[in-house]
């Protein structure tokens, strides 16, 4: 399943996290936020929603004064191909998709 430029709001995310979280008929899901966004920032966001461990994003080293120093991981492009690959391993290779844009 595969949704384009819809918006969610926080209150969905949470619904469909427990749900999915509750299993339907019989079937398990594991709900992870792929974003290209710092990772910070949906940390932030979905803080009490989604485990911070579900939550991939794009990862900065930064300097002392605060400024971005170097990228560590990109989570945009092939960057999230690879750690939905990484997700998928986790879970025994079970992958489905379902992508929201906010």
């Amino acid at each position: 399943m595969r949704w384009e430029n819809a918006f969610v709001s926080k209150a969905e995310i949470k619904l469909l996290y427990q749900i999915l979280k509750g299993g339907i008929d019989g079937h398990e899901f594991d709900f992870y936020v792929l974003s290209a966004a710092p990772v910070e920032v949906i940390l932030s966001a979905l803080e009490g929603i989604v485990p911070a461990d579900h939550i991939f994003g794009t990862e900065f080293r930064y300097k002392p004064s605060g400024e971005i120093d170097t990228i560590v991981r990109a989570t945009a492009g092939y960057g999230k191909v690879a750690v939905a690959r990484q997700v998928a391993g986790a879970a025994g290779g079970r992958a489905g998709s379902c992508n929201l844009h906010g």
